[in-house]
This record gives structure tokens, C-alpha cells and sequence, in this order.
């Protein structure tokens, strides 16, 4: 599956992607929590009902109707130093370079709080295969 939170008329709750639509949790499944981190909190059975939810027909937005938010709205602090990865300059690298370099450790320049980009939605593990085979490219 893959688990979005995104915004429509005003409300924003948490859905499943597949192809251009999204499916609204929220009507679909209302017992389900309304919040990423809840849902996924919720384990493994929470997943199943949300899954099970996928067989609904109605309850479906086209993805060009929605914005989709980060699918976790306020995210745990991101700690990071400097060179985790040789590619880092090319890949997503949000650093702030100017404060980075006004204080002894490079910690602060990457760890703001917009610091860790995430989505556009979270992408379950049946659905990624082997994760050692998977390869990170810019977008």
C-alpha cells in the first residue's frame, strides 16, 4: 500500500494511493485513526483493515483533486552529521550551509526542523520487495 496524508475541502486525513486516486480513510474506515503516526502506531491489524478498505469502490478522490501533505505531519527530530553518504551534495541535501559553517559541529546546519524530507506517501513492505536491491536517484 501506499499511505498518504493529503488535504481536500479544507480537511486533511490520511488515505491509500493506488494508481491516480486516493481512497479516503476517513469515510471508508472511520474507526481507523485519522492521523499517520496513529495508524501506523496502531500495528499490524490497523493495516489490515486499512488494506481490506482498498476494495471499496466510492470514497476515491483524483490525486490532481488533493494536495498531498508530508505523510508524517510533524515528523520526530532528524539528527545528522556531516558525510553520511558520498553522494549526500547531489541527494536531497537540505543543509544550511551558512550556519553549518558558523558553529564547531555540522549537527545544527542539518537538523532544522524541515530538515528531512519525506513522501510523497510511505510505501508498506509488501509492496517494496527487497529492500537491498533498492536504488535512490534524484528526482
Amino acid at each position: 500500500m501506499k499511505l498518504a496524508t493529503f488535504t481536500h475541502a479544507g480537511s486533511t486525513r490520511i488515505g491509500v494511493v493506488e494508481g491516480d486516486e486516493i481512497l479516503d480513510l476517513a469515510a471508508v474506515a472511520p474507526e481507523l485513526p485519522r492521523e499517520m503516526c496513529a495508524l501506523l502506531a496502531a500495528g499490524p491489524a490497523a493495516l489490515a483493515r486499512a488494506r481490506q478498505a482498498c476494495a471499496a469502490a466510492r470514497h476515491r478522490l483524483p490525486l490532481a483533486a488533493v494536495r498531498l501533505e508530508a505523510p508524517i505531519l510533524r515528523p520526530p527530530k532528524f539528527l545528522a552529521i556531516g558525510i553520511n553518504y558520498a553522494d549526500h551534495v547531489a541527494v536531497d541535501d537540505v543543509s544550511v550551509r551558512d550556519w553549518q559553517l558558523r558553529v564547531p559541529t555540522w549537527t545544527m546546519g542539518k537538523s532544522f526542523d524541515t530538515h528531512g524530507p519525506i513522501g510523497p506517501w510511505i510505501t508498506t513492505p509488501d509492496e517494496v520487495g527487497d529492500p537491498h536491491a533498492l536504488r535512490l536517484a534524484p528526482s
